[in-house]
């Protein structure tokens, strides 16, 4: 997460991912919690549903 995300004590309800390619396009998708959480287990399982569907593929 990066300079925006919320902090420690806050709850998270969507995550987004935003790819910017060198030709100058995005490509951008967000996930929505069905309700907020601030678990790491939660937005992990975001995260790696985001890089699913971007066709990215996660460092074990």
């Amino acid at each position: 997460m990066n300079d925006q995300a919320p902090g420690r004590d806050a709850a998270v309800r969507a995550l987004t991912l935003t790819l910017k390619f060198a030709g100058g396009s995005t490509w951008a998708k967000t996930r929505h919690l069905a309700e907020p959480s601030h678990h790491d287990d939660d937005l992990r399982t975001l995260a790696y549903q985001l890089m699913d569907a971007a066709g990215c593929s996660a460092a074990a």
